[in-house]
């Protein structure tokens, strides 16, 4: 049921349909799912249009060029100035890389919402935190970043009425960072943006016989140790991997043909690997969280996911049904081996498929929200 004008919804997304990244999906799902709810106005960049599923909707885009000072002065105008246009209610999507190109520095982006929180003062205010800032590194330049980074988050954290964040790890840091009212963050885990909905045939036929790797080489991941382990046991044990997302590295020169490099799909053909698979590989060098992409995907799809933990790791994923290795190859090649040799019992899917309904989903995400708007 969707409620009264008034109550209009605008999200504010540089990143938005028909764009294809993480970011992107995550905006469009979700304005999908709010405007069941409320009329939405989605403020993003001049490529962005409405997907099919929200143009008879009551939905309606409002396009800038970029995130820079004279179209964030045009929004702002627009905000004070023609109010019922865009509703009593506003959303911010927050990475800092999506306001500018230039090592996601935006120097006007706090100033626009220190302005529009004056201007509009009875503007409810809200922001998604998807990142928080560049690493604090040795090098000047990360340090640059890092503290043009804190100085945008800043004014967005003491601004908004309601902060939402994926993980514990955010939720932690930004409550030391900024010094209001803690009732004022809101865990908010980011669901799968790969929807599992085979048809009932589907599910009974699919034999879950792969093992894979979803998603980019970032650093965290290890891919180039990870694909020299790979290496060794698909040849031991006569075993395939799967890597989606990702085309054969130049650093990969091996020519084994049981690892298997798919590069970008459609979110269905991931759907489709993820359901005819038992094992989602996912090391990380800072341990698992729960705004890991690929394993909120797996969890939708009953996927039972290798992964490491680290002091960092949310504790909802700590207690749940996933496979733990200590955070070095290692052990996560001693583990990988028992599993491969049916040595470790794995979690049931349809055990794994209610936890993540249970903690994770679209259903869920939008719940909250709702909740938290409408107080």
């Amino acid at each position: 049921m969707i409620l009264n004008n008034y109550e209009k919804c605008t999200i504010i997304s540089p990143k938005f349909h028909p764009s294809k990244d993480g970011l992107s999906d995550f905006s469009t799902i979700f304005c999908q799912k709010l405007a069941k709810f409320y009329p939405i106005k989605i403020v993003s960049n001049q490529d962005s249009m409405l997907p099919p599923s929200l143009v008879n909707a009551s939905a309606d885009i409002y396009k800038l060029k970029n995130f820079r000072l004279l179209s964030l002065v045009k929004l702002l105008s627009s905000l004070v100035f023609s109010p019922k246009s865009f509703g009593d209610k506003l959303i911010f999507q927050y990475v800092p890389h999506m306001y500018s190109k230039k090592a996601g520095i935006n120097i006007y982006f706090p100033l626009f919402v220190i302005l529009l929180k004056l201007l509009r003062p009875n503007l409810k205010l809200y922001s998604f935190v998807h990142e928080l800032w560049h690493p604090n590194r040795a090098d000047i330049k990360s340090k640059v970043i890092h503290y043009f980074h804190k100085l945008m988050l800043f004014p967005l954290l003491c601004c908004s009425d309601k902060t939402f964040v994926s993980c514990e790890s955010f939720y932690r840091l930004i409550s030391e960072f900024c010094p209001i009212e803690k009732d004022r963050f809101i865990l908010c885990p980011v669901p799968s943006n790969i929807s599992n909905d085979p048809s009932k045939e589907n599910k009974i036929t699919i034999a879950r016989n792969r093992i894979i790797h979803f998603g980019s080489d970032h650093i965290s991941k290890e891919v180039p140790k990870l694909l020299l382990i790979l290496d060794e046991l698909t040849t031991q044990f006569n075993i395939e991997v799967d890597f989606i997302g990702l085309e054969k590295p130049t650093y990969f020169k091996s020519q084994n043909e049981r690892i298997k490099f798919h590069g970008h799909l459609s979110d269905v053909n991931v759907s489709k690997f993820f359901q005819e698979s038992y094992l989602l590989l996912a090391f990380f060098t800072d341990g698992v969280s729960t705004r890991r992409g690929s394993v909120m995907a797996a969890l939708e799809h009953g996927c039972n996911v290798l992964t490491t933990v680290h002091e960092s790791s949310d504790s909802l994923l700590r207690n749940g049904p996933l496979l733990f290795s200590d955070n070095n190859l290692t052990a996560y090649e001693k583990l990988l081996t028992k599993i491969i040799l049916k040595n470790v019992k794995l979690h049931d899917s349809s055990e794994i498929e209610s936890f993540y309904r249970d903690n994770f989903s679209w259903d869920r995400l939008i719940s909250v929200v709702k909740e938290e708007i409408s107080n």
